[in-house]
């Protein structure tokens, strides 16, 4: 930002012509002519120039250069508390985290005009979103040392440990805020340490606290109608709990098919938790993931406490959902909704399968005659039928079979094709009998005439073949299966 003058030009023209171009509020063409006369006299300009130039760059968005200003204005007025003011302010817009803590840090004993506690609450935020918890968890505990009466602070210290799955410690926090608050305690905090303590399997205690809540939330705004928490992740597995913001005593523990990753909504999530239920949802980073990394055992541990503070315990799941939702559902003694269950590593079992050596889960899972898992299956589908008549029905033999022929092995799509998978989903929930609809509605299902389709062409039936693959494209055009059948067809 220096500028190359002519040594002739005297000091008393540069003087004049950077005053011209500030009454024209040209900051632009001024600031050369400011820092060249600050080289000859310092003194000679007040800290204010700096701030105003330092605004006009904000203004026209060249925040690197705003910075540059205020610095540059510090090296000349170190103890200006306005600049060190609007310096702090600049470099939180930058979000350059780190570089603002030193500098509060460093100046906070100087700093008039700015609230240092908010700042540290900024930071501690900020730093949580950047997912890194034990700096954030440094600067908030800083924070508080140094203004213990700061609500926001220590509400946000409770947080973290929250976030770093610390319940123990969480609950430690919430305890000595709420002891120094006495009867002032804000709704969201009776919300945290409620869950907190559910996670910790304090029931009658959770429960006393959420009705805190409710009773506190009346005056409070809510932008969902549920809270999450992450209970367990890996890196590549994650546990998630939404508590829905309303009295439940059921739990649904939910798992992802194999084509969702934990960017997305859960499993089944809009619906079910309008079903008024909780919901532990096991969900994973890629589509490549099996949960191989997973142990049983971690989710046991993991989620024991919290879904044994429910009086009723469910889990649903589709094809690897429905494989997860036995695997680890049944450890729980759950009531078990399993939709075509298949895992597609399965050594012995799945569709494209890999060593013994490589596989982590058990090959069967632990025998548990004392469940009664609800199993739908096409039992058409080679794969599935093997699967669930081979091994499962032997770790699980008071299991429910459902055989749905030709439905295929999708056969969630297969019943919200026919319009009744939400229905089957809720006489699940409500203990009803399960496939109560018209079988009749099948022919609502595209997936169903092309399977059918696919079954007539390999017993040489291909005029009905070619019906079939018509009709399901007339119901859904787009579906590639169905065309790619009707394309054979015709090459045939």
């Amino acid at each position: 930002m220096g500028f190359d003058f002519a040594m002739e030009i005297n000091i008393q023209h540069k003087i004049k012509t950077a005053k011209e171009y500030m009454k024209k509020k040209d900051f632009k063409n001024a600031v050369p002519y400011l820092q060249s006369i600050l080289e000859y006299q310092k003194n000679l300009f007040n800290e204010a120039l700096f701030i105003k130039v330092s605004r006009r760059y904000k203004q026209e968005k060249r925040t690197s250069d705003a910075i540059q200003v205020l610095e540059n204005g510090l090296q000349f007025y170190p103890n200006s508390q306005k600049m060190n003011h609007e310096l702090i302010k600049l470099i939180l817009l930058t979000m350059k985290w780190n570089k603002a803590y030193h500098l509060v840090r460093n100046k906070q004993r100087e700093i008039k005009g700015i609230n240092v506690a908010k700042v540290y609450f900024q930071l501690g935020t900020a730093f949580i979103k950047l997912g890194q918890y034990n700096q954030a968890e440094s600067i908030l505990k800083e924070g508080i040392e140094k203004y213990p009466l700061n609500n926001q602070l220590s509400i946000e210290y409770a947080k973290i440990a929250i976030k770093k799955m610390n319940w123990s410690e969480a609950e430690d926090r919430w305890r000595s805020f709420c002891d120094s608050l006495s009867d002032k305690i804000p709704a969201d905090v009776y919300l945290g340490r409620s869950i907190t303590n559910q996670i910790l399997g304090n029931n009658r205690f959770a429960e006393s606290l959420f009705h805190e809540y409710l009773k506190k939330r009346e005056n409070v705004h809510q932008q969902k109608d549920y809270k999450k928490v992450i209970l367990y992740d890996n890196g590549e597995s994650r546990i998630e709990f939404y508590k829905k913001l309303h009295p439940s005593n059921t739990v649904l523990l939910t798992f992802d098919s194999i084509n969702m990753v934990w960017h997305e909504d859960p499993f089944g999530f809009k619906f079910l938790l309008n079903q008024g239920v909780d919901i532990i949802a096991l969900r994973r980073r890629s589509k490549e993931n099996n949960h191989q990394d997973l142990s049983r055992e971690e989710y046991l541990q993991t989620v024991h406490s919290l879904v044994n503070t429910y009086k009723k315990k469910k889990a649903y799941g589709f094809s690897l959902g429905g494989y997860t939702s036995l695997y680890y559902g049944a450890g729980l003694n759950c009531e078990i909704l399993s939709l075509s269950p298949r895992l597609p590593v399965h050594p012995f079992y799945g569709d494209t399968p890999i060593s013994v050596t490589e596989f982590k889960h058990s090959l069967s899972h632990p025998k548990n005659p004392e469940i009664t898992p609800h199993i739908i299956y096409d039992p058409k589908n080679r794969i599935d039928r093997r699967y669930v008549e081979e091994d499962l029905m032997v770790s699980y033999p008071n299991a429910n079979l459902y055989k749905c022929p030709y439905a295929g092995h999708r056969t969630a799509p297969y019943f919200h094709q026919m319009g009744v998978l939400k229905e089957l989903v809720k006489n699940f929930l409500n203990e009803n009998e399960l496939l109560t609809f018209d079988r009749k509605l099948r022919w609502k299902s595209h997936q169903y005439l092309r399977v059918l389709g696919s079954e007539c062409l390999n017993r040489n039936k291909s005029n009905w073949a070619l019906k079939l693959a018509e009709a399901a494209l007339e119901l859904e055009p787009n579906d590639e299966r169905s065309a790619k059948l009707k394309r054979r067809l015709l090459k045939d």
